[in-house]
Order: structure tokens, then C-alpha cells, then sequence
């Protein structure tokens, strides 16, 4: 038989109410910590804008006298906090999460993330908060503005690498001329004659298409290296800088 539009619109109405009581089954299995898939959601998702909250856990053999404790209780953790990272806040490290919340992060960890996989972040608090990470560069100071600048802009970090080249290079002319007059003057590089002497003595378009070949080969498998390992430095310095200037228990916004 056909359906009526008043039986329509009830078997909608079955649908929404479904599809309501899926979402709140849904945040109530993430709230115990049970990783449920998220629902998709047409349409702008609206995140709660949040500052920081920040708590120390201090080591177990740490004791205090009573006048330093009573300082020290606000921001300091005695019980263990769990971290949505780490599983666990580790002892004599410092923990944020969204303000007005309670999941905690271990804040070494969180920066590390920030630099290396920032598009995990919001996923953390399952997209319900818009954080904001350059807090931290902030209450640092100068020197965590000058670490956050540096990483955030890949081109001013190559060129600071390529200036300190340049003046190892100056400061080190005296023993490279002496390595490249050895070198010019080595019985190895003279055995090799008929192999790079097509080169030179090649046109100059070719000489340009080979030095390019080299220039990039040379970036590639060496110039990359270099910046990644001090761009990793730089992390861990901005990581360390971070945890040692956030403040326990003050929101950083």
C-alpha cells in the first residue's frame, strides 16, 4: 500500500530521534574514555575557544616543609594524572589541558606534537576545544618568541644555518685552502683524469647542467640532514624552554 504523509513524517521524526540518542551515546562512551567512532556532522563544527591550565607533579621522594607546601599546593598534583599521550604524567613533569577541563597532556609531549604532527592536536579533545599553542611561546618570553618564530618559518631558519656556514667558512679559510690545495695536488684525484676532465673541458651548458646536478645532490643528501637534526634541536630546546617557564596552575590564554 502507498505511506501517507502523516506516516512520513512520523518515520522522520523515529529518524532525528535516533540519530539524538546515537550523539549522546556517543560523548557518553568518550567521556568514560572508551574510543568510540565520531559521529559526522554536517556542517560547521563549532570549537569552544580555550586558554591553558597547567599542573606540576612533583617527584615521589620530594618533600616539602609546611610554608613551601602551602605555596606549592595549588599548583602541584600529588595523585598521578593520566595523559592522553603518555598514559601517565611522568613525576617532575608538568601537565596542561584545555581550561576548565581535566584532561591533562604531558606539555613536553604536546609541544613535541605541535612541531611534528599538528594536525593531531585538536583530535586530542575529539575537536570540541580551539587551543592555542603559541601561548606557550608567549609566557616563555623573548627567547621562546625567537624559537617559536624560527620553526614557524622554515626559509628564516635555512637562511640562519647558511649565514653560520658562511662564517665558518671565514673563520675557517685557513685549514679548507689547505685541504683544497692537498686535494688539487692528491695522486687519487689525478688518476681520475680522463673521467673528470670531460667536464671540464665540456661546453658550458653542460658545466652549468652539472654543477646544478651537484649543487642539488649535495642539498638533498646533506644540506636536508642539517636541518633536520638542528630543527630536532630546536624542538627539544623549545620544549624544555616551554615546560621550564609555564607557570602552575595560571591560565596562559
Amino acid at each position: 500500500g502507498t505511506t501517507s504523509a502523516a506516516d512520513s513524517l512520523w518515520l522522520l521524526g523515529q529518524l532525528a530521534l535516533r540519530e539524538q540518542r546515537l550523539a549522546i551515546l556517543t560523548e557518553s562512551l568518550r567521556e568514560v574514555g572508551l574510543d568510540y567512532p565520531k559521529l559526522t556532522v554536517k556542517g560547521p563544527v563549532v570549537k569552544t575557544k580555550k586558554g591553558w591550565d597547567c599542573a606540576f607533579v612533583p617527584d615521589d621522594d620530594e618533600d616539602f616543609d609546611e610554608d613551601e607546601e602551602e605555596e606549592r599546593a595549588l599548583g602541584e598534583a600529588r595523585e598521578p594524572l593520566p595523559c592522553l599521550i603518555m598514559g601517565e604524567v611522568l613525576p617532575g613533569s608538568k601537565a596542561v589541558c584545555p581550561a576548565g577541563t581535566v584532561k591533562w597532556v604531558t606539555l613536553w609531549e604536546l609541544n613535541k606534537m605541535r612541531r611534528n604532527e599538528p594536525e593531531k592536536i585538536s583530535s586530542l579533545w575529539y575537536d570540541q576545544y580551539e587551543v592555542d599553542c603559541s601561548a606557550f611561546n608567549r609566557v616563555a618570553g623573548p627567547p621562546g618568541l625567537a624559537l617559536g618564530f624560527l620553526l614557524d618559518h622554515p626559509p628564516a631558519l635555512r637562511l640562519i644555518l647558511l649565514g653560520g656556514l658562511a662564517a665558518a667558512g671565514v673563520v675557517l679559510r685557513g685549514p679548507l685552502s689547505f685541504a683544497c690545495i692537498k686535494l688539487l695536488t692528491s695522486a687519487a684525484l689525478w688518476k681520475k683524469y680522463l673521467s673528470w676532465s670531460r667536464i671540464v673541458y665540456a661546453p658550458l651548458p653542460a658545466k652549468i647542467y652539472f654543477a646544478q646536478l651537484a649543487w642539488q645532490l649535495v642539498l638533498s643528501k646533506y644540506g636536508g640532514v642539517l636541518e633536520k637534526f638542528v630543527r630536532n634541536a630546536l624542538v627539544d630546546a623549545e620544549c624544555d624552554l616551554v615546560e621550564f617557564a609555564m607557570p602552575a596552575a595560571v591560565t596562559a590564554s
